[in-house]
């Protein structure tokens, strides 16, 4: 229990960061680029709510299912759609890598979409191993194709 405890944790804490990070990268943010931005501080907000349910062990079906449509909404082919080539001009932390290894970025945005459809539905226990592995999917692909702004 104490595991899940300190998990849900660290899960809150980077969502929090990762929604700064984002906030502050959106000054001269345009076209595309804003957009996938946006998508991406909707979906930090709902995983911070998810962090914070889920680490009080509270149980709001409501509020699940809102957060996980908000992130199942900008996951899978929408959120693929927000990264064309050659779309890292401007304020992006878009990586180059995307491009070049667009198989694993897919496979991640999909998993993402996959992962947050079948929250909502899931039992109270699976849900916190559900919401557990979408918050390794976005940990994983901010470390593999997020750059860092200088």
């Amino acid at each position: 229990m104490r595991v899940r405890s300190v998990l849900f944790g660290i899960t809150l804490a980077a969502s929090m960061s990762a929604a700064v990070a984002v906030a502050l990268a959106h000054g001269g943010a345009t076209g595309i680029v804003r957009e996938r931005m946006d998508a991406m501080t909707e979906m930090a907000r709902s995983a911070k709510v998810l962090a914070k349910l889920f680490g009080s062990n509270s149980n709001d079906p409501v509020v699940i299912e809102e957060a996980a449509g908000v992130i199942q909404r900008h996951a899978g082919g929408a959120l693929l759609s927000l990264f064309p080539e050659d779309s890292i001009k401007g304020p992006s932390e878009a990586s180059p890598a995307i491009w070049s290894d667009w198989q694993e970025f897919s496979a991640l945005a999909l998993d993402l979409r996959a992962l947050a459809t079948a929250l909502p539905d899931a039992d109270q226990t699976t849900q916190k191993g559900i919401f557990t592995e979408i918050a390794r999917t976005c940990s994983g692909c901010h470390e593999r194709f997020r750059r860092t702004m200088p």
